[in-house]
């Protein structure tokens, strides 16, 4: 009769021990709190070094303005932070655990050669630098607000990203991973028409 008690409870335990940790641990918080800090600090250095003339002016080969690069950003931040809190809505999947995907997918959104389509290009029309940095401050608010929440189930919530299902931390990530690329692509517009 002991065996037959002993086997469920060993079965239980190893379970317990297995299923995936909910909550990102400090470390993981420390990381893409860094990573979105240097980022933004970068992303704002950058925007404040475009002069006026530069800022809607597009490269030769008819590639987006640092203007609709920024607006760009500021356009999809809203929408990754909400697949971030629509993929909270879903049941938890305990069982999946895709935490070793962290880097690559960060190294693959933050790669210039890596392309996709965008599901949010530029509008037409004037773009407002002054306009930009306000809702860009009042987003990063926001975005540090959902990397503090200590109690959110970021790794067993997950949801799709242009390389695949990813956990709710990983678009998180994704969100930081993005505003740099297409700092990065500010830069290349400028050195692009500044030849």
């Amino acid at each position: 009769m002991d065996k037959i008690i002993l086997i469920p409870a060993i079965f239980l335990c190893s379970n317990f021990v297995n299923a995936q940790q909910p909550t990102i641990n400090e470390q993981e918080r420390i990381f893409l709190l860094n990573n979105w800090e240097v980022t933004k600090s970068e992303l704002l250095s950058t925007i404040e070094k475009v002069q006026d003339e530069q800022w809607m002016k597009r490269p030769a080969d008819g590639g987006w303005s640092a203007a609709e690069c920024f607006e760009h950003i500021v356009l999809a931040m809203p929408a990754q932070m909400g697949g971030v809190q629509q993929s909270l809505n879903h049941d938890a999947q305990t069982e999946k655990d895709l935490r070793h995907l962290d880097g690559y997918l960060l190294s693959k959104m933050t790669n210039r050669g890596t392309s996709f389509p965008t599901p949010i290009p530029p509008r037409e029309g004037n773009i407002s630098k002054k306009d930009l940095l306000e809702q860009f401050n009042k987003l990063d608010t926001q975005f540090i607000q959902m990397v503090n929440n200590k109690t959110a189930p970021y790794r067993t919530h997950f949801g799709p990203s242009p390389f695949g299902e990813a956990d709710a931390y990983q678009l998180l990530l994704l969100t930081s991973g993005h505003v740099l690329r297409h700092t990065f692509q500010i830069q290349e517009v400028i050195a692009e028409i500044n030849k």
